[in-house]
């Protein structure tokens, strides 16, 4: 399958680095994560998300910290599980709470910065794990490829399904939960998503 790809991507794409698969698989992974930036993007700048993305690309440290000192997981692993209940947690706080969103997602960042920190350098992990930091496009191999592909249509189809009812908690939520949305469920949902794409494109982005 990925032969065919690769072939079919040197007959419309003739330039030198094409030669290289490493440089395939970045440029595949570019293409599919590139249109899911751009979707998710609209609607957290709607729904005033901007620093609770930002959070949870520096919180989710800790996740990657939980890998390391539990060894046999996954480091990814950890750090998409830890994004989606971080995310889910400061949702319910934030519908629960009468603070500022602003207060309570530098609190929770802050503190899963903190937290992360202290335990990497506990277990030594930071040249290790010096990708998830800075980020390596390049390492990108063809089984995570696969893995993106699926997140990819699986979002597309979670995008459909939620849009307008997130659309109009953007707008207005006091509107929403008059028409039956429900507006923590949704949001919940939302930032869950968002979590994973997060946590997925860090490796590659970097914190």
């Amino acid at each position: 399958m990925m032969e065919t790809i690769y072939g079919v991507l040197s007959l419309l794409l003739p330039f030198s680095w094409m030669d290289h698969i490493f440089m395939k698989n970045a440029f595949l992974a570019v293409l599919l994560v590139t249109p899911l930036f751009g979707l998710l993007s609209t609607m957290v700048v709607s729904n005033r998300m901007a620093f609770f993305s930002d959070s949870l690309g520096h919180g989710s440290f800790t996740g990657l910290a939980i890998g390391v000192l539990l060894g046999g997981v996954q480091p990814l692993l950890s750090l998409i599980v830890f994004s989606v209940v971080f995310s889910l947690f400061i949702t319910y706080i934030k519908s629960k709470s009468s603070t500022s969103t602003d207060t309570i997602i530098g609190v929770f960042s802050s503190t899963a910065i903190a937290v992360g920190l202290m335990m990497m350098s506990y277990g030594g992990g930071f040249n290790k794990f010096s990708a998830y930091l800075i980020g390596d496009l390049l390492s990108i191999a063809p089984e995570e490829i696969g893995a993106l592909a699926i997140v990819f249509l699986l979002v597309l189809f979670v995008w459909g399904w939620i849009f307008n009812r997130l659309l109009i908690i953007s707008i207005n939520p006091t509107l929403a939960a008059s028409r039956g949305v429900k507006t923590m469920w949704i949001e919940m949902f939302f930032a869950a998503v968002l979590a994973v794409i997060v946590a997925i494109s860090i490796q590659w982005v970097g914190l």
